[in-house]
């Protein structure tokens, strides 16, 4: 009865497999290969005992073969879970094949000793079973597989799928106990049964193929892709991919877009893979380089001529395109460069653009120098080698250094400091700016209460706020929170902001202004002049200061139009009774010409580079007591 309740079940569980779309990965083939072997091994097991039954009637040499035949194939079944567990630890091709041959020796030997040995049957009215030399050698082999494996899972864990792990681990222990207890009660035939109830596990906690199906779509998902192209790079094999993203400003237009239907308004015609990896993206994954770019040029002929409103939404997505897979050197890499392209793509459509990012040679090249940087931005901040060095801002009217702007500087692990403008774009990009910010407020606040700068001079510190940060709901609950914990006066931190910082959530930008504000916190528009500030927004922030930027500050040396431009905006803001701070000035006539224009603070080379701490301390009470 035990025999036919796992074939039942096995049966089931192979219905249930053939019936659902698959990739076909090799943990699916080998999972299906047990499958049919454990469906064998239970037909073997009925047979032998039904040649048992019919003995008497039956040569001695088949019935003795018909047992030995079902044991072997239980030795097969136990190897085959070892290769089986092999398919996670050892993903590269090479080396499974290397390990799944050493596995296979001692199953080899194992059935050589199965079939050579002798078998007994013992047979009455009730019960039927074999015993003798073959049947021990099968016991000894099968707990050979069961003690190999248990380690195996423990020993290499990390590399392991967590629910494979854990599955395997259950379906083993049944084993095991179903063979201690069919050994010392013979006439309990439990093995082959405990082994369909462990292909059950294994089906129901990992290998159930609609676990890789969007619910929604019927497309692949995104666990499916991942372990499909690491599988890609495992078995050494190119593919070409093509990642249709979003515009992340036009969801809205998107909101009716028929993602069921995606797979037939691609129309790749079963040339491709398709997986939905997000809500916002597709990526179809074809053979050969040409079969992706043939059919690009005809899906892009489709929509371009269409008047279908899937088709036109889908004009304004972005594409990425990976030619050929092994360009890049790992699965990881290749995610990795999806999210570089994600990075480009949104950059860009802030400035209306819809772009073609290729995985070609200058590309990947910025790619990994950006991720190398990524790397010296972690390492820095786990290593603790984010430091703020401080610039002096001179006020004309009190002739002394009263304020100072905190600026980042990482350094490498060579004690080196790394130039801001190779971090801090890639910081903005991947998010780390949020992290960097907020040290950077951190240190401040301890250089205030432990340094007391007001004590020579200093009346407030200007920490910049990033674009990442201003979109922050709780931007102004983390800023209250740091300066809190160090008990510092809220009028000793001054706010740097741009005008970019509030064009994507202008909302949420303005309510932790106000909030800022109401607890005591200044702010300084900084970058005017970069070409998107303007007096509009001057005058819709709660800002104290304007700050021109050092290329205005240029252009009015150079340019007499920008002379005028400028003077004209000093007027104006001057008559909204805000003060200005004029940044890059480099030497004293440039020095002397905003004195003269009335620009109420200078920052610059002309006085101080950025300062460490201990330089900056040193710098401002050897120099406040000076006049300019």
């Amino acid at each position: 009865m035990a025999q036919i309740c796992g074939i039942v079940i096995l049966i089931t569980l192979m219905v249930l497999y053939l019936i659902q779309k698959k990739l076909y990965l090799r943990s699916e083939r080998t999972f299906f290969g047990m499958l049919l072997l454990m469906l064998v091994t239970h037909c073997l097991d009925i047979f032998s005992l039904w040649a048992i039954e019919n003995a008497s009637t039956l040569p001695d040499w088949f019935v003795i073969t018909a047992c030995k035949v079902y044991l072997i194939s239980l030795v097969m079944c136990i190897t085959g879970t070892v290769i089986y567990i092999c398919g996670d630890i050892f993903r590269k091709q090479k080396d499974y094949y290397k390990k799944a041959i050493s596995f296979i020796i001692p199953s080899a030997i194992g059935i050589i000793f199965v079939a050579a040995l002798p078998l007994y049957i013992y047979q009455d009215s009730i019960v039927a079973y074999t015993y003798g030399s073959s049947a021990i050698a099968t016991y000894v082999t099968a707990f050979f597989y069961i003690c190999t494996i248990l380690p195996l899972i423990c020993i290499y864990r990390k590399q392991i799928n967590r629910d494979r792990r854990f599955a395997t681990f259950v379906w083993m222990a049944l084993w095991a106990i179903a063979a201690l207890i069919q050994f010392f009660v013979p006439s309990l035939l439990l093995v082959s049964f405990a082994g369909s109830i462990g292909m059950m596990i294994l089906y129901i906690t990992l290998e159930d193929p609609g676990m890789n199906i969007n619910k929604q779509t019927g497309l692949f998902n995104q666990n499916a892709f991942m372990e499909y192209i690491r599988q890609s790079f495992d078995t050494n094999t190119s593919v070409a991919l093509i990642q249709i993203s979003i515009d992340g400003y036009s969801k809205e237009m998107y909101k009716e877009f028929s993602w069921e239907n995606a797979e037939n308004l691609l129309g790749t015609g079963g040339r491709a893979l398709v997986f939905r990896r997000s809500e916002d993206e597709l990526v179809l994954v074809f053979d050969y380089a040409g079969e992706a770019l043939e059919w690009e040029k005809s899906f892009d002929e489709k929509i371009s001529h269409s008047d279908n409103s899937d088709y036109i939404r889908l004009r304004y997505a972005f594409r990425t395109v990976i030619a050929d897979s092994l360009q890049l050197s790992s699965s990881d890499e290749l995610i990795h460069f999806l999210k570089y392209s994600a990075n480009i793509q949104y950059a860009d459509s802030k400035k209306g653009k819809h772009t073609r990012v290729i995985a070609d040679s200058e590309t990947l090249l910025s790619m990994r120098r950006e991720r190398d940087v990524e790397q010296l931005i972690e390492d820095a901040i786990e290593s603790d080698r984010v430091e703020v060095y401080y610039q002096p801002i001179f006020s004309t009217d009190k002739q002394k250094f009263t304020s100072a702007e905190a600026l980042i500087r990482l350094r490498d692990g060579d004690g080196n400091i790394v130039s801001p403008g190779v971090f801090i774009p890639v910081a903005e990009r991947n998010g780390k700016i949020l992290d960097l910010g907020r040290i950077v407020l951190e240190n401040v606040c301890r250089f205030i209460k432990e340094e007391n700068p007001a004590g020579y001079g200093i009346e407030y510190i200007e920490v910049n706020l990033s674009v990442a940060q201003c979109a922050r709901e709780s931007l102004a609950a983390d800023c209250i929170d740091i300066i809190d914990k160090y008990s510092i006066a809220s009028e000793r931190i001054n706010f740097e902001i741009t005008e970019s910082a509030s064009l994507n959530s202008k909302d949420i930008f303005m309510k932790n202004l106000e909030r800022l504000m109401d607890y005591g916190i200044s702010f300084s528009l900084d970058d005017f002049g970069t070409g998107q500030s303007n007096l509009n927004y001057i005058v819709d922030m709660p800002v104290d200061i304007v700050k021109f930027d050092r290329d205005m500050i240029n252009a009015f040396f150079a340019n007499r139009k920008a002379r005028y431009v400028m003077e004209a905006a000093i007027q104006m803001i001057r008559g909204l009774g805000l003060k200005i701070v004029a940044e890059g000035i480099e030497t004293e006539s440039q020095y002397l010409k905003m004195k003269e224009m009335g620009i109420n603070y200078i920052q610059g080379y002309f006085f101080s580079k950025p300062l460490s701490e201990k330089e900056f301390k040193i710098f401002i009470s050897e120099n406040n007591c000076k006049v300019f």
